[in-house]
């Protein structure tokens, strides 16, 4: 009875030669033929509902167990490795759980030519490249979480993670092939052929590639660091170095794409180097009737009120960064008389800040209660002074620093012209 049933399957038959061209030289139970005449609706719904089985298995693991028990579990630890291992099982518990249900659906057709080998292979490959995907996601991740817990070692960069999964997909690649069958010394002789080509073709790319581990191996620029560049004149804060290009924040939170080789081969300031503080110079000029250890005691005064509130502000607040100085360690302001001036006695100051962004504020400050403890001491800063003798023509008066006023009824002439000097 059940050879006379017609097969759910029998429109299938077109298979037969592809699978037949496709593995020579498998064995085969049965001719597919007649396997396909043979499957009843029992033979095709068991293999689909033990796949079915096994991927809702998978999507239950990943939404209910990954993404909500072992997430929140992971989170409530100060551990870091069990959030990477949450992110790197990310997306393969269901990937997983249909390669299961898919082996058990092979067993579940066992008399079934050739179809079995290609599936066990094909479930095979999807386990090993799986397990690949977890490997390069951990490896990937550990160095990362190394290079944000000691920043100083090893700068905390996409280029080195980025290159490690490379690599390891690639070994990846080849563990696939091997499980299908495929050589893998012809295919390894090729590549290194081949790479000769590929070099010469991606010279700049390879170029950037290697600047950015030069910049990282050097650790002239970090990630964090205010930097300018001398040749294009952009300048802001390093928020990564890839494979390819350095990403600069600037201040105004605009990005600036930065090939590496371009930063590995530049002048480049980096104002975080050798130590994040740095000085702000501001010149004034007081009259030269002051008392100039007034004014050095006075202007020392400001200087040093504005350096405590702005660095104790920044140690508070921390601005997304971690203190390198607290107020009382920041070094005291200085004065410099400088030179005399044509109307003025001029003097520098140099004030100490804890980073790039933070002198724009002391100067902002200084300015503003310097001019006003300037007032409130008597000390005047002058304004330009300049002194003009005139020569004037002799048909016109002569008045201590002023022109006669002109005839009206006669004419203006050429010897009416004054000169300066």
């Amino acid at each position: 009875m059940k050879a006379n049933r017609p097969s759910p399957l029998r429109f299938l038959s077109w298979s037969a030669p592809l699978a037949t061209l496709a593995f020579p030289h498998a064995p085969a139970p049965k001719p597919i033929m007649e396997w396909i005449q043979s499957l009843t609706w029992l033979d095709v719904a068991l293999p689909v509902i033990l796949l079915a089985v096994g991927a809702a298995g998978g999507w239950f693991t990943e939404r209910v167990l990954l993404r909500g028990l072992f997430r929140r579990a992971a989170e409530a630890t100060s551990w870091s490795g069990d959030n990477l291992l949450v992110r790197a099982l990310r997306g393969v518990p269901f990937f997983w759980g249909g390669a299961v249900g898919a082996y058990f659906a092979t067993l579940a057709v066992s008399d079934a030519p050739r179809l079995v080998d290609v599936l066990n292979d094909a479930v095979r490959v999807a386990i090993v490249w799986s397990l690949v995907i977890v490997s390069a996601r951990l490896i990937g991740g550990s160095i990362k979480n190394y290079a944000e817990r000691t920043g100083s070692l090893l700068p905390a960069t996409s280029i080195l993670p980025n290159l490690t999964q490379l690599a390891v997909y690639a070994l990846g690649v080849l563990l696939v092939l091997r499980q299908v069958g495929v050589h893998i010394t012809p295919v390894l002789t090729a590549l290194g052929v081949g790479s000769l080509a590929v070099a010469l073709a991606l010279q700049s790319t390879l170029a950037n590639v290697f600047a950015g581990l030069y910049l990282i191996a050097s650790r002239t620029i970090r990630p964090g660091h205010y930097v300018r560049i001398a040749e294009s004149g952009e300048e802001g804060y390093v928020t990564d170095i890839s494979w390819r290009a350095t990403t600069v924040r600037t201040i105004e939170d605009n990005a600036v794409v930065v090939p590496n080789e371009k930063l590995a081969s530049g002048i480049v300031t980096d104002f975080y180097l050798p130590q994040e503080t740095m000085q702000v110079r501001v010149s004034v000029g007081v009259d030269y009737d002051s008392d100039p250890d007034h004014v050095e005691r006075v202007t020392l005064a400001v200087a040093r009120d504005v350096v405590r509130e702005v660095s104790g502000e920044h140690a508070t607040a921390g601005a997304g960064r971690a203190p390198n100085a607290t107020p009382a360690d920041m070094p005291e302001p200085e004065l410099f008389f400088r030179n005399f001036g044509e109307f003025s006695l001029n003097l520098i100051v140099f004030l100490r800040v804890r980073e790039y962004f933070d002198q724009y504020r002391v100067r902002h400050l200084f300015m503003k209660r310097l001019i006003a403890r300037y007032r409130e001491e008597g000390i005047r800063i002058p304004f330009p002074i300049r002194e003009f003798e005139m020569e004037l023509s002799d048909e016109t008066e002569r008045g201590p620093g002023r022109l006669a006023r002109p005839d009206p009824q006669e004419s203006p002439t050429e010897s009416d012209a004054v000169s300066l000097r």
